[in-house]
Parts: structure tokens; sequence; C-alpha cells
């Protein structure tokens, strides 16, 4: 599928974007990818992936924390948003639990910021925000 299909369909599966209109969806992300896993199967958080955001459209996963520390991520989470600000490799491997998992991927395109696509580079912004706060409270560290 091309990244325009596989926008069109994310669009209606990815509450990051609600709000935003689909030609601005087009410019504020980039390396678009629709990842489908079984449970088993691991995601490896270095190299590229390192600087992309991943939500989590259906099934579940864990993601390694501090030492033994694992947390559980379901549907309409999202995780690498933080490497993806602070462009730090995390070099984590998710482990991905349920059958038919599928994650969306993406990266914010920072070279469209204009007049033009500002607002919804305000909205995507919040909206991860929100994610992230939420995440930090799950985890009592705020």
């Amino acid at each position: 599928a091309s990244q325009e299909e596989k926008l069109f369909y994310a669009t209606k599966h990815v509450r990051l974007f609600d709000g935003i209109e689909m030609e601005h969806i087009q410019k504020i992300v980039s390396d678009v990818k629709i990842g489908r896993y079984q449970g088993g199967d691991t995601m490896d958080m270095s190299g590229e992936n390192a600087q992309m955001i991943h939500y989590v459209m259906s099934g579940c996963i864990t993601m390694p924390l501090e030492g033994e520390t694992q947390v559980e991520l379901g549907k309409d989470q999202i995780f690498g948003e933080v490497g993806a600000f602070t462009k730090t490799n995390t070099q984590k491997i998710i482990n991905i639990l349920d059958a038919n998992t599928m994650i969306f991927s993406f990266k914010i395109n920072k070279n469209e910021l204009s007049k033009d696509t500002a607002e919804a580079f305000v909205k995507l912004y919040e909206a991860l925000l929100m994610h992230t706060t939420n995440k930090l409270l799950w985890f009592d560290l705020i």
C-alpha cells in the first residue's frame, strides 16, 4: 500500500489525528508504516525505529523499563514518542503479546512546518503530550 493509503486507513483508527485534516496529516507525518505482528514477535526499537512514534492500533505489547520492570500497552496507546523528541536511541526490544497486533509508525515531518500547517502541528503535539502525560501518571512518575 502507498503512504497515502496507509495514512487514509490510519486516520480512521489513530486518535492522534483527530481534528486534523487529511491534507495536513499527509504533510506533517512521514515514513508511515503499518506493522502486523503475532504473539511472540519482537520489535527492535534501535536504529530507524528509535526516531519513530508508534501507535498500537490493536493488540497488546510489553515494553521494558528499568531493570526487570515491564509495562503493558494496548489499543490506542503510543510508545517511542520520547525517543522521537529527544533523538535518543532507546535500544529496547518490544514484545508482542497478542495475535493480529497492528502498530502504526510514523515520523514527524518538521520540514513541513509553515503557516498553513502550524495548527495541524499544534494539534498533533497536544495529542502526543496528552498521551505522554497519561503514561507518566500510570508509572507514578509525576
